[in-house]
């Protein structure tokens, strides 16, 4: 498609106001998630460092369950000795803070370890004075922290994005009706087999401008259904996945949680099991207590993920997979209407290359009540076109594009099938205008591909 030119007078006009604001927008969640990403790449170096770190004994000098007005805690020091000389620390885990499960798991270790217990920990051999008590607790920890820090960084790069506009894409102060315009003289001037941009088929393709929010609505609940560990317990419920081992793994610990399932207690099972000469600990929930501590129980692992072993009926989350059946639903029900979109975009593109040519009228008396109310969502306009005698209803390419009655609008249509048809409307007048520039283009396009992005992103940090 020949590029269309417009009236617009292009300015660029700087408010401080809206622009702090924006840019507050962005720096408070990109720092508070780029913080969160910090902890877990610290959680991640120190982890893989301390499997190589020195078994060392160590003798618990306090362990005290303390309440503050946010929470209780646990006061843990421990200390050991290297080289005859006395160190002690309180890091009980990789982890730095508290996450998560650490309420329960605080509890064991306060049951398991009193003041004067003789324990075993981890010393880093090049710096002494940093030891952790538990190296394999916190496992989970990395991929909690970026799903937490993920609708930060989101929100943030959204704002930023938002932002760098106002910065860069100048003001259009020019009539909105110039775009309508020029896109008509356009199909007026042109014959079926019109040859169309690329920029203008992506535009097009992109699909209204107001129906694209259902990406972001999309992303949302994707994530939602993340971090209800949707993925993992419908997979063990469907037996999807990679063929499973069977080990023999011990109970270390049982204890009930505050939740229940079909009137049962909830209990987390801490299990330890060997692979290939490397021992590791899980947490998993199961609904009543079939095992005790000290048992020996069947553990399924992944052979390629050994680290991730599930005791046999338990499941690694306190939620199991009825529990994301709604975000699964809403996701599916997104999915749906973004294909309907796509098929009526692809629908419009043809059109807008080989259809003919109409004249609308409003539609009046009987018709009109026949139409129905404007203010619903529905592709149905208050235009009609006749073709050979019969009248048609002429659909739009968005529903929330409405027309004035006195405003000039053509049609187009497949000659073979009238019923195929799109009102030349101002949404659609303005994707093809907005095409022919690459911030109209950026403001078009850009939240499908976005979101497939921060999609993969969300399936590289939660995997």
């Amino acid at each position: 498609m020949k590029t269309i030119t417009t009236k617009s007078e292009h300015s660029r006009r700087f408010a401080i106001g809206p622009l702090l604001m924006l840019f507050t927008f962005a720096a408070v969640p990109l720092g508070v998630g780029g913080a969160l990403l910090y902890l877990r790449h610290h959680a991640l170096a120190t982890m893989e460092a301390a499997q190589s770190w020195r078994e060392t004994p160590c003798v618990v000098e306090v362990c005290e369950i303390k309440s503050s007005d946010d929470d209780d805690y646990l006061e843990f020091v421990f200390a050991y000795e290297i080289d005859g000389k006395k160190y002690s620390s309180n890091r009980i885990d990789a982890v730095i803070g508290r996450i998560g499960d650490d309420d329960l798991f605080e509890e064991w270790i306060h049951d398991s370890f009193p003041p004067g217990a003789s324990a075993i920990c981890y010393v880093n051999p090049d710096d002494p004075t940093e030891a952790i008590f538990d190296r394999e607790h916190g496992a989970t920890a990395p991929r909690r922290l970026f799903l937490l820090a993920f609708p930060f960084l989101c929100v943030g790069l959204v704002f930023l994005a938002l932002f760098v506009a106002a910065l860069l894409i100048p003001d259009r102060n020019g009539k909105v009706g110039s775009h309508h315009e020029d896109v008509l003289s356009f199909f007026r001037a042109t014959t079926p087999r019109r040859s169309l941009s690329i920029a203008t088929r992506a535009a097009v393709l992109a699909g209204p401008a107001s129906s694209q929010l259902a990406w972001l609505f999309l992303l949302g609940f994707i994530f939602v259904f993340v971090i209800m560990d949707g993925p993992a317990q419908w997979m063990q419920l469907l037996d999807i996945g990679q063929k499973r081992l069977t080990v023999t793994g011990v109970v270390g610990d049982v204890r009930a949680v505050d939740s229940h399932e079909l009137s049962m207690p909830l209990y987390q099972y801490v299990v330890e099991y060997e692979v290939g000469g490397q021992v590791f600990e899980n947490i998993n929930f199961m609904r009543g207590r079939r095992f005790a501590e000290g048992d020996a129980v069947p553990v399924r692992i992944d052979p390629a993920a050994p680290e991730a072993g599930v005791l046999l009926g338990a499941r690694s989350g306190e939620l199991t997979w009825w529990h994301s059946a709604i975000p699964l639903g809403v996701v599916v029900l997104l999915l749906s209407g973004l294909t309907s979109m796509a098929l009526h975009s692809w629908r419009v593109l043809r059109l807008l290359r080989d259809g003919l040519i109409a004249e609308s009228m409003p539609l009046t008396g009987q018709a009109e009540s026949a139409n129905g109310n404007e203010g619903v969502a529905t592709l149905r306009s208050s235009f009609s076109f006749e073709v050979d005698g019969n009248h048609y209803p002429a659909l739009r390419f968005s529903a929330s594009d409405k027309s004035r009655r006195n405003q000039q609008t053509l049609v187009l249509y497949d000659p073979k099938n009238p019923m195929r048809n799109v009102v030349l409307g101002t949404e659609l007048c303005n994707a093809i205008a907005s095409a022919q520039s690459w911030s109209g283009m950026l403001q078009q396009c850009a939240v499908g591909p976005l979101t497939f992005i921060a999609l993969g992103i969300l399936y590289w940090g939660s995997s």
